[in-house]
């Protein structure tokens, strides 16, 4: 897993428990309408539990469309991603 450089935007804010990386993702884009990609299988992912989630950028600039910008750094797995710079990561 790689350790790195993120930013989060937006305020502090937890992802709902109790719930597993499919959930979230089906929620994004069947409920929100929201373009999400997923390299991993739907087996795999309803493995992986929604409080080690959490949506970041790469870039400042991305983050900053959803508020004020946190720098963060963390180990992390990449579980999806969004057309406008999101990334859905696995906290380790």
């Amino acid at each position: 897993m790689p350790r790195g450089i993120l930013y989060r935007g937006g305020p502090e804010s937890e992802m709902p428990r109790g719930l597993s990386a499919w959930n979230i993702l089906c929620y994004e884009i069947y409920e929100l309408g929201n373009e999400i990609t997923s390299k991993l299988s739907k087996s795999e992912l309803k493995n992986i539990k929604s409080n080690r989630l959490m949506w970041v950028a790469k870039t400042e600039e991305d983050a900053e469309e959803f508020g004020d910008v946190e720098e963060i750094e963390i180990d992390y797995r990449i579980i999806a991603t969004d057309p406008y710079g999101g990334l859905l990561i696995e906290e380790f």
